[in-house]
């Protein structure tokens, strides 16, 4: 589909397949029981066709072999037929619930399989396909509004185990983790038609990485040199800080050009930040991907910041179409190669030791 364009590996390529037929067959399914039968129900349509012809096969075989008036006999036959169909009914059901709950399974624990590991650490999808124009009115064609928001949907690859709050509850809640965030739904928040927050959880394949530092943390004031000195020193040397739509949280921004294994770069960046004293997990101090979510950027509430914290822009101020532009101009602007920043961390930690 256009907006999955980092799932492009094979060994990613079935896992993602499942994900889009689970999402047609499980889409919105409060719980476990409903979404068997929903399931269920389309996977099992060809069977029934099938047990249908074979039951007018029956009944012409039968009509053949008796005559119209031995009435007992039929019936008979067919409570024999009926009582058989039952059993083999049954004993599908439990298969096919046996191989759906497999396969979400699978799909639930992507992000720690084993085949993870084989896979290819950069991807293919670089950023040239952005159309910004920031400063005059392109980005608000219909159409150039339609390739931002394809790309910008295309980073947000893991649309299970999603997030919502509403606006005036503080506390985030999971969705159902056979709900399948879907387009429609990103775009309603993000467009304020919504009254619904939602985050989203990493997958296995990142554009980002976000070092998140909550209103208390100790980098937002005298430590945020600290922080960008030693992000300098792996090769990060431009970044983008925002602030987060949901709360006071600030959100720093690594951009890279093309997509990159989440496991492979924020083990490097953490470790770097860990040599350096700066421990993720501490200190008001965390970074995404992770074990948890990050807020959507760019929903009410979102706002643009300088290197000092001072606000440069705010969601609520400017349009979907012109906050979708700027946040793309500041990923192609500060886009990072995120391979070679893997492999500089690496050089300079044998360096050090």
């Amino acid at each position: 589909m256009a907006y999955s364009a980092a799932n492009n590996k094979e060994d990613k390529d079935s896992i993602f397949q499942l994900t889009m037929d689970l999402e047609m067959k499980a889409h919105k399914l409060g719980y476990e029981e409903e979404a068997y039968d929903h399931i269920m129900e389309s996977d099992t349509e060809s069977e029934t066709e099938a047990e249908t012809e074979t039951e007018d096969d029956t009944e012409l075989e039968t009509g053949s072999l008796y005559d119209s008036d031995d009435d007992d006999s039929i019936e008979l036959l067919e409570e024999e037929s009926e009582v058989d169909e039952s059993l083999e009914d049954e004993e599908s059901s439990i298969l096919i619930k046996s191989s759906i709950q497999s396969q979400l399974d699978r799909v639930m624990k992507e992000q720690e399989s084993d085949e993870l590991l084989s896979a290819e650490p950069e991807f293919a999808g670089d950023v040239s396909a952005v159309r910004f124009d920031v400063g005059r009115s392109t980005f608000m064609q219909p159409d150039v509004f339609a390739q931002n928001q394809a790309f910008f949907l295309s980073m947000l690859s893991n649309r299970f185990a999603s997030l919502i709050k509403r606006d005036e509850v503080k506390e985030w809640k999971e969705t159902s983790r056979y709900h399948y965030l879907t387009d429609e739904e990103i775009m309603e928040s993000l467009s304020g038609d919504s009254a619904i927050q939602r985050a989203f959880r990493s997958d296995a394949l990142t554009r980002f990485v976000v070092i998140t530092m909550e209103e208390d943390c100790y980098y937002r004031a005298g430590g945020m040199t600290r922080l960008k000195e030693c992000l300098e020193k792996a090769g990060v040397s431009s970044t983008r800080l925002y602030k987060a739509s949901d709360s006071d949280q600030w959100q720093l921004f690594i951009f890279f050009e093309k997509s990159v294994r989440a496991d492979l770069v924020t083990r490097s960046l953490s470790a770097w930040l860990r040599r350096n004293g700066i421990v993720p997990g501490t200190a008001g101090l965390d970074m995404f991907p992770g074990k948890g979510s990050l807020t959507i950027p760019l929903q009410p509430g979102f706002e643009f910041l300088n290197e000092t914290g001072q606000v440069i822009a705010t969601r609520n101020q400017i349009t979907l179409e012109a906050a979708l532009a700027l946040f793309l101009n500041d990923m192609v602007r500060c886009s990072v190669k995120g391979m070679e920043l893997i492999e500089k961390v690496e050089e300079l930690t044998r360096e050090e030791a």
